[in-house]
């Protein structure tokens, strides 16, 4: 064989300085075969003469990383059926690997026989040593080859053939050769302590600018134009797209902030020679790649830095023309399909970081995350500027207090005591007002052990806030201002506008949701539970309802104003309701008729006090309301606030007909034979803590608490909790 040819190629890819490889013989000598550097089958060359024609070949070496080694003439003829065999398999496992390249290069809206020539190539080059032995036909020639080795079709069921393997495994594989090979080439050019990062698998990277960032610095530069200052930049990021013409190369890298094009050229990156060492195209190589390697070593989703000058191509795409370029992680597997996302809506939440590959910078997981992180910022600052203090307070409760709520429950070994899982950040806020701290909130985690829905999840984040000398009123006004900004700080994020701009304001009047057109800009609606009960169905449970009667007068009244169809179900939920009183039975006739119709955002006020056992009594109607309202928006409660009871002696009675009411309501089921008892199936207690510490003394507080995961739900349009949670919970 003449140096230069398979040789050179070889010591190329393996850094070899022999002048010929390791194990080689020469033509003189005779046979010798070319196989896979991983292990499996193998490629036989039988003559010289077949290892001299230099373009299938060498195309097979390049893509499949093939190393050269001896084969003894005695084997030529004893194993050409095992040849066949092995060679059959490989053209099977190409096949499907051809088949994955085209498939991606529809997906690209490139041209399938040209994304995938190279895997075309290799294809060609297999099928024709099959032919160059006899088997034209690789599939038929396999079965042949089975049954003359004994081991006929029922005999082979059960042992996995070669070329099952499938083509997502193939490329697998392949990338993993990949990444060997940018290891033997670090080995040798890299340093794992230097800033440019150390192949495939770097420590870091010297970045001097993001893809947004240069978009916008080089905006003005015309078609074809090079940066006249000549600066150096460096960028890094995923690989998205990739196009080779020739000795041309165009790379496309996405970064947190966008995408930028990078421009290689076998003149501008550095040469390295089989004796001479390395000829870099620039003085700082940094161990970079040369256009050879980086043509057979790169694919889509590796992440990559580049460093060179800025140009606009004649087309008009801005490019960093590289002088050096390094893979930093190499991917081992393909990114996802980028124009459809993923289809399998579980899959998008359980593997939420393939889901922000897939659905890019525009999709809904990006968004929402990024949204959350503004909110969050935005509450903050609000809360900040109006003299609240944020603090902490412990996960881990002796028993659930605060809400109305089944909690999960745990084991503190150590202590040998059981703990539940807080169900709100309520009373020890409380606490810390009592304490002197007057105006203190808390962003976190709370967790409720009920149902999931596309509203509700096991875990979710909360915000409560409470401010000493102020009542449900000025409440109301700090929600509403706190949702208000929220959303305008989110729009102006995905209209790319300032806060303060008349698109975001425009946005803010008219913010979509799920089909709704919701008003954010103008002072949010105002109406009694009562008023909103009475206007759906005519019925005021106050009015109706009557001690030992249950729910018969109020089913009555509800058939015989007719407005509102009650179901059986409903009936059954009603009935349970009245049998703690009429304060009870308002609240079921308001979430069975009323919740689901209010899409514009409505303050619902003055809710029964028997369902407030925190909440002070109403000013004017003490004995049937407490000061307390709800947020509706699109049918769905977004915030809950009240005037805080500051009397101890009261708080335990409620706090006692709190319990007495549960109990109730569960034996009221039990009698009805409900699936909804088990919904009941835990124990109320009374926190003696809260109330001892409000013997102390609590200044008239108001407080509120907002679901988080709710609002981002409205701001970004987002039709499930699950979507604007990073990874919920799944079965």
């Amino acid at each position: 064989m003449r140096e230069g040819g398979v040789a050179r190629l070889t010591r190329h890819l393996r850094g070899s300085t022999t002048g010929v490889a390791a194990g080689m013989r020469t033509p003189a000598a005779g046979h010798f075969n070319v196989a896979l550097a991983r292990s499996g089958p193998s490629l036989r060359c039988w003559t010289p003469a077949a290892c001299n024609a230099p373009a299938p070949l060498l195309t097979a070496l390049s893509r499949g990383f093939l190393r050269v080694g001896h084969r003894g003439a005695s084997t030529t003829t004893a194993s050409t059926t095992n040849d066949s065999v092995e060679l059959a398999d490989e053209v099977a496992k190409q096949g499907l690997v051809v088949k994955a390249a085209k498939e991606r290069a529809k997906e690209l809206g490139e041209s399938p026989n040209a994304y995938a020539r190279d895997e075309i190539a290799k294809l060609l080059e297999l099928k024709a040593k099959l032919e160059a032995i006899g088997c034209a036909d690789g599939k038929k020639d396999k079965k042949k080859a089975e049954s003359l080795e004994g081991g006929g079709g029922e005999g082979k069921k059960d042992a996995p053939a070669q070329g099952n393997t499938s083509s997502l495994e193939e490329l697998k594989r392949v990338r993993i050769e990949k990444a060997s090979a940018l290891r033997e080439i670090a080995e040798g050019t890299q340093s794992p302590t230097s800033t440019a990062g150390f192949m495939p698998f770097a420590y870091s990277f010297d970045r001097s600018d993001y893809c947004e960032g240069l978009q916008e610095r080089y905006s003005g530069l015309g078609a074809g134009e090079d940066d006249e200052g000549g600066d150096m930049v460096s960028v890094c990021g995923r690989v998205t797209n990739k196009r080779v013409f020739g000795k041309l190369a165009f790379v496309t890298i996405q970064d947190v902030t966008g995408t930028i094009q990078l421009q290689l050229s076998k003149g501008d990156l550095p040469k390295r020679q089989d004796a001479d060492g390395v000829e870099v195209g620039s003085e700082d190589c940094f161990g970079s790649l040369t256009f050879a390697e980086m043509k057979k070593l790169l694919d889509l989703g590796d992440i990559v830095g580049g460093k060179g000058t800025v140009r606009k191509t004649d087309k008009g795409e801005l490019s960093v023309k590289c002088t050096n370029f390094v893979v930093l992680t190499k991917a081992l597997v393909p990114l996802p399909d980028k124009y459809h996302g993923l289809k399998d809506q579980e899959l998008r939440y359980r593997r939420r970081e393939v889901d922000l590959l897939a659905s890019g910078h525009e999709g809904m997981a990006r968004r929402a995350l990024l949204a959350r992180a503004r909110v969050m910022r935005t509450m903050r600052d609000h809360l900040h500027h109006c003299g609240f203090v944020e603090v902490e307070t412990p996960v881990l409760h002796k028993q659930a207090g605060g809400a109305d709520a089944r909690p999960f429950t745990t084991h503190h070994n150590a202590l040998d005591k059981g703990l539940t899982l807080r169900i709100a950040t309520e009373l020890h806020l409380k606490r810390l007002v009592v304490g002197g701290l007057e105006r203190v909130y808390e962003i976190g985690k709370v967790f409720r052990n009920e149902g999931i829905s596309t509203r509700h999840n096991p875990e979710f984040t909360s915000i409560e806030v409470y401010q000493a000398y102020a009542d449900y009123g000025d409440m109301m006004k700090l929600t509403e201002d706190l949702i208000r900004e929220s959303a305008r700080q989110v729009l102006a994020l995905i209209l790319r506008e300032e806060p303060s701009s008349d698109g975001v304001a425009a946005a803010l009047q008219g913010l979509e949701y799920q089909g709704n057109t919701l008003n954010l800009k103008e002072p949010f609606r105002r109406i009694t539970m009562t008023q909103s009960v009475l206007d759906k169905t005519g019925v005021d449970p106050f009015q109706v309802w009557t001690e030992g009667r249950g729910a018969e007068p109020v089913l009555e009244a509800l058939r015989r104003q007719a407005r509102v169809p009650v179901s059986e179900q409903d009936a059954v939920e009603i009935q349970a309701a009245c049998a703690s009183g009429p304060g009870h039975a308002l609240g079921c006739l308001f979430e069975l008729y009323v919740e689901e119709d209010l899409i514009q955002p409505t303050f619902v006020t003055d809710l029964p006090l028997a369902l407030s056992p925190l909440a002070k009594p109403h000013r004017t109607e003490p004995e049937k309301y407490a000061e307390r309202f709800e947020l509706f928006v699109c049918g769905r409660e977004l915030a809950n606030a009240f005037s805080e009871l500051t009397d101890p002696i009261d708080q335990r009675k409620r706090f006692e007909r709190q319990v007495q009411s549960h109990v109730e309501k569960r034996k009221a089921l039990k009698e009805m034979d409900s699936s909804d008892l088990e919904d009941l199936d835990y124990e109320i207690e009374i926190d003696e803590e809260f109330v001892s510490s409000l013997e102390y003394g609590m200044p008239p507080t108001a407080g509120m608490g907002l679901g988080v995961d709710r609002l981002i739900m409205m701001l970004v349009d987002a039709p499930s909790i699950r979507d604007v949670i990073g990874f919920p919970l799944l079965k």
